[in-house]
């Protein structure tokens, strides 16, 4: 992961385009990966089950955003990458976005993360270097409302997979 490979894409709102960071695009394998790996069950099994079906899901969740943020240090530490960082938190973004939406959208909701990535490079920039506040995954590590949605998002999320989830009767 480098930090200076990017790509020209077209942006509505400026109506030219902008050069976009691809590391915008590291966090949506981890998390596409993490919500197939919590839509992939056995309803009637979980729904009998002895196991805490809903706290060892909270643990994955929890150990996949452990894991994105170790990573991201190992990168920074090593100088291979100064956005690291910046990723893993807008993992905690898309896994926050991926559970609130998860007991509406249900499988349909896989797609989020990349329709969010979708939408702000078209519309979620002021300049081709100055991204709007909501659009969050673009803003640096430094951006305090950036990790205040991230971590917001994460944290009702989190809520939301463990008293709204989809997975009925656990």
């Amino acid at each position: 992961m480098t930090d200076d490979v990017t790509a020209d894409l077209p942006s509505l709102g400026l109506g030219n385009i902008i050069p976009a960071r691809l590391v915008l695009l590291a966090p949506i394998p981890l998390t596409t990966g993490l919500f197939f790996c919590l839509e992939s069950r056995l309803e009637h099994q979980e729904g009998t089950s002895v196991r805490p079906v809903r706290a060892l899901d909270m643990y994955l969740i929890l150990s996949s955003a452990f894991l994105a943020f170790a990573l991201a240090a190992l990168l920074e530490m090593t100088g291979g990458s100064h956005h690291s960082l910046a990723a893993a938190r807008n993992v905690l973004f898309f896994v926050g976005l991926l559970l609130i939406f998860r007991p509406v959208l249900g499988q349909g909701t896989s797609v989020l993360p990349m329709a969010w990535v979708c939408v702000v490079f078209l519309t979620g920039y002021r300049s081709p270097r100055d991204p709007y506040p909501w659009s969050i995954i673009p803003e640096p590590l430094g951006a305090v409302h950036a990790w205040i949605g991230a971590l917001g998002a994460f944290g009702l999320g989190t809520l939301f997979h463990f008293f709204v989830s989809s997975r009925r009767g656990l």
